[in-house]
Parts: structure tokens; C-alpha cells; sequence
């Protein structure tokens, strides 16, 4: 055999070798270079937990063995981004590797990631700007974030490549095809979406951190979210998921969640004004699995895609109440209401503080229960807006055990007081005071109703430890002992006299003691009420 027919028939045979086993990759590098390039400028480029740079940078390392990668574009003042990228394009090697294909068939090509590669430039979408809150928009806190989802509206979509998906999922009535896997409604009260909805409100200057004892009620909205639809988009190899469900350091794919959401908009007191709805898509988010664990790993997915969705929608939320006006601060109206004249008691001297119980109230509402105080003989009754907002029935017990129906006639939600009537005469008011600045230390006693009506007409015993002003009122601070059920009793001094209307109390650790009252003077005031002498 010369020398050219073994050079020849060795040629060929390697040739052979390498079309029929694969042994071609081994010229194919596994990793390659790709440019991240993001349309926001100055944004950080963030690839597996490290921020590589701004505006541009080069990984020259991408592994292929994963089929999906993932990078995350961020820059203060705007929603981070997830972005991510396929191999999806064949190397010239998938070619040579042909017999392997037809011998094993299609997936074949997806079990050698290193047939596929990456587009050399990756172009990441420009970041959606974050609209902070403007000095003249009122406060939002989001109240609640619960599901209700029926299921025929939790649907699954799948697709083998993100361009697929993004050519197909744009249809109007795709989600409407996607299959329900589950006959089980999914219905959660509250998520732990809240607290982060609200950090996000927070980092907008829409939570008021300074005035976190005497809010604005009138420029503060409370926003309850109830998710209604929920569709998943799944992005995998079909014909090789099978492969990399089993083989954990191969598997990855992609998921996105498009949630169609209600909202409730609510007042300071939690009164409905309108519902919104939103429907929103979130970024495709990759799923890793790690420890062999697929659930844990569709489960942390899934939560991401939730959390990115529910901040879309919030800020599509934010921006249609701009539209609508509702976010508008309003300025407290004056109240040009006539007054209403009331005859003042005649101070009996000489009573003790038991005495004075006869004089106030519990007042049971749909939901719970607060305090009053009896204003006039002729049925009129003191108390907080927020014992009242809301509700259908208000029912009057009074010390001696009996009951009337109250109506609500005159209210200052901004002031949190409100007055009600009940048909009952020869009822035995307090007086109040129109000092407008108490003396700080004196006795003061708490009559009310606090944590159950069982304990009706309670009293506690401090001082007024300080006097507050905020929001064009009047507050009393006081060490009086100060339990839910309380709001709306009355803070009397000695002599029996109403020196205010308790309100609030502070909680939280290591805070105790640190209770207010409106001052009696602003009672009158806020509810255009005058004593006739």
C-alpha cells in the first residue's frame, strides 16, 4: 500500500468516524463571546450576580451548555429588567454531524449544546421609567394582595423558542386557547407580595415616612389587589424536555406570566372610590434547576414572575389614576354648613368620674365596636369617623344596658369625627371644653369601650403629657391607657369636663403609653357645632 492510498483511506475513515459519532464537536468551542447592549443609558449590566458594567459590555465566556441564559439590566429610577437569550442558531458543525441526526434523531441536535450558539449582540429593550410622586399627589399604600383565580382561567401555554413565543404571543386571542392542567380554583386572602408592592411605593416617595403618627387622611389611598387570570408561558425544547428533566446540570428553561388583576381603590378609611384592571405581562424569567429539585425551582420562578408582574401592574395602576385625576391632592374644603346649636350642661360639682359613665356610650357597627360621648340631651352622640365609616347598622348601648339605632347626620372624615343621632331624650351630656391650649400634666380619664363590648364604659386613669399639632388640628398626647374599642370615648379631666376625643394610640415595640385625643375645641370646630350660651 503506498503512501497516498493510507493517507486517503485514513482521511476517509476519520471522516466517517467523526460524522457518525459526534467526535466532530471536539473542534467546536463550548463557550462564546457575547455583547450585552441595554437602549437605557447609564444602566448596570447584571449576569449571574455580578455587575459587569454600564450601558455595553462583552461576556467572552457564555457557557453553551445551558441552552437559555439570563441577565438582569438595572438602573435607579426605573424597573429592572430580567432579559434573556437562546442558543438557537446552528453552528456550521451541525452539517457534518448529519448522520448523527438521522440515526438519533432530531433531539439529538439540542443534547449537544455545542451545535448551537448565541447572536453575537444581544439588544436589551429600553427600561420603563419609575414615576415618583409629585409634591401635589396624594399617599398610596397598598392594603392587600390576595388570588381568586376559577380554573378555567389558570392557562398553560408552551413554546420551543423565544422568538417563537414572541411571534405568537402577541395575538389578542392566544391566551384564550392555552389549556387549564388543574380543576382545582387557586384562592389565596393575602400574599407576601404586600410588603414588597409597597417597599416599591415606598422607594417612589408615595409612602409618607414623616408623618407616620398624624396622617393626611384626606390625601392617602389604600389599593387592594385581587389577581383573576393567571397565563403561564412555558419556552423549552419539546422534543428534548424529556432529557433535561433528568439531567439537572443541562436542564434550564423560560417562563413568563401574564395576570390579569382587579383593584380595589380605597379612602383612608378603606371605602371603595373605583376599581381598576390590569393585565400585564412579566419578564422572561429562566428556571435553573438545582439539587435535582424541579419544584423548588419552578416555585422561585414563578414567585419572581409574580412579584415583576404585580410591579408592571402597579405602576399601569399609578399612572391610570394620574389620567383620571384621582391622584390629585385635594385641599380641605371649608365647611360652610350651618352650625348646629346645642344647650351646654350644667357642671354639677362635687360628681365622681363613675358618674360620668352614665354620659358616654359603646357603639356597635357591622364589623366591631367603638366609643361616644353623649353631646346633647336630646340624642346627639360624639365619636370617630373611622368607628362608623362603612358601615350599614350603628347600634347605641348605653350604660344602663339599653340600645337605640344611630344615624349618622353630620361627618369630617379629614378630622376623623363624626355625630350621631339616636331617638332617645333625657340622656345626660358632658360638657366640652374650648380651651385651646390644656394644661400639660393634669389628670385626665379614659371612658370607653376598649378591646370588647363586655367591658363597656371602662375607665383608665394618666395625664396629658403633651400637646400636637398637625394637619390644621389639635392633638392631646396622653400616657391614659388606650385599647381598640376606645376610639371615640371621651378624655375627661376631673370636673367631668371633655377636654377631647380619643383617636389613636401608637404601637409597636418598645412604645408604650403614647395615646391622642382631638381636642374638644376642634370637636366643635370640624363639626360646626356651638353651645347656644
Amino acid at each position: 500500500m503506498n503512501l497516498r492510498n493510507f493517507l486517503s483511506g485514513t482521511v476517509l475513515s476519520t471522516l466517517a468516524i467523526t460524522m457518525m459519532t459526534g467526535c466532530a464537536l471536539i473542534f467546536i468551542p463550548k463557550k462564546q463571546k457575547v455583547v450585552i447592549q441595554t437602549a437605557t443609558p447609564g444602566a448596570s449590566i447584571i449576569y449571574r450576580g455580578d455587575t459587569l458594567g454600564k450601558d455595553r459590555v462583552v461576556i467572552r465566556k457564555v457557557n453553551k451548555n445551558k441552552v437559555f441564559q439570563q441577565v438582569t439590566v438595572a438602573k435607579e429610577g426605573y424597573k429592572s429588567q430580567r432579559y434573556c437569550f437562546e442558543a438557537a442558531k446552528l453552528t456550521p458543525a451541525y452539517a457534518i454531524s448529519i448522520l448523527d441526526i438521522l440515526l438519533f434523531g432530531p433531539a439529538w441536535e439540542y443534547r449537544m449544546p455545542k451545535l448551537h450558539k448565541y447572536d453575537k449582540v444581544q439588544h436589551v429593550p429600553a427600561l420603563q421609567a419609575m414615576q415618583n410622586r409629585k409634591p401635589d399627589e396624594k399617599y398610596l399604600y397598598v392594603d392587600n394582595t390576595s388570588v381568586d383565580v376559577k380554573s378555567a382561567d389558570i392557562k398553560f401555554i408552551n413554546y420551543n423558542h423565544i422568538k417563537q413565543y414572541e411571534r405568537k404571543s402577541v395575538k389578542s386571542n392566544v391566551k384564550k386557547k392555552g389549556k387549564s392542567l388543574t380543576k382545582e380554583d387557586l384562592k389565596i386572602d393575602n400574599t407576601i407580595f404586600s410588603d414588597e408592592l409597597n417597599w416599591g411605593l415606598k422607594n417612589m416617595n408615595f409612602i409618607d415616612t414623616t408623618h407616620t403618627i398624624f396622617p393626611n387622611t384626606g390625601n392617602c389611598l389604600y389599593i387592594s389587589s385581587t389577581i383573576k387570570k393567571m397565563t403561564f408561558f412555558f419556552i423549552h425544547h419539546k422534543d428534548d424536555h424529556d432529557y433535561y428533566v433528568k439531567n439537572s446540570h443541562a436542564m434550564n428553561s423560560v417562563l413568563c406570566l401574564d395576570m390579569e388583576i382587579e383593584w380595589d381603590i380605597m379612602d383612608y378609611y378603606k371605602q371603595k372610590i373605583c376599581t381598576l384592571t390590569t393585565d400585564k405581562r412579566s419578564d422572561l424569567t429562566i428556571v435553573i434547576k438545582d439539587n435535582g429539585n424541579v419544584t423548588d425551582a419552578y416555585g422561585r420562578s414563578i414567585r419572581a414572575a409574580m412579584a415583576g408582574n404585580l410591579e408592571y401592574a402597579l405602576m399601569d395602576v399609578q399612572k391610570q389614576l394620574s389620567e383620571k385625576g384621582l391622584l390629585k391632592m385635594t385641599a380641605g374644603k371649608e365647611d360652610t354648613s350651618a352650625f348646629l346649636t346645642v344647650n351646654r350642661p350644667v357642671a354639677t360639682p362635687g360628681q365622681r368620674i363613675n358618674d360620668y359613665l352614665k354620659s358616654t356610650v359603646s357603639v356597635k357597627v357591622d364589623d366591631g365596636h367603638g366609643s361616644g360621648v353623649i353631646l346633647s340631651s336630646d340624642g346627639m352622640i360624639v365619636t370617630n369617623y373611622h368607628v362608623v365609616a362603612g358601615t350599614k347598622e350603628i347600634e347605641v348601648i348605653f350604660n344602663d344596658g339599653t340600645k337605640a339605632v344611630g344615624e349618622v347626620i353630620r361627618k369630617n372624615p379629614d378630622a376623623d369625627l363624626a355625630l350621631i343621632k339616636v331617638k332617645k331624650d333625657s340622656l345626660i351630656p358632658l360638657a366640652f371644653s374650648d380651651q385651646k391650649d390644656p394644661e400639660i400634666g393634669i389628670d385626665v380619664w379614659a371612658i370607653g369601650t376598649p378591646k370588647s363590648l363586655e367591658l363597656g364604659q371602662s375607665v383608665s386613669k394618666g395625664i396629658i403629657s403633651g400637646v400636637r399639632n398637625a394637619n390644621n388640628m389639635t392633638y392631646l398626647q396622653t400616657d391614659v391607657k388606650i385599647s381598640p374599642g376606645n376610639s371615640g370615648g371621651a378624655l375627661v379631666n376631673k370636673d367631668g369636663t371633655v377636654m377631647g376625643i380619643v383617636s389613636s394610640k401608637l404601637i409597636g415595640f418598645g412604645t408604650e403609653g403614647v395615646g391622642f385625643a382631638i381636642l374638644s375645641k376642634d370637636v366643635f370646630g370640624k363639626l360646626r357645632l356651638k353651645y347656644s350660651n
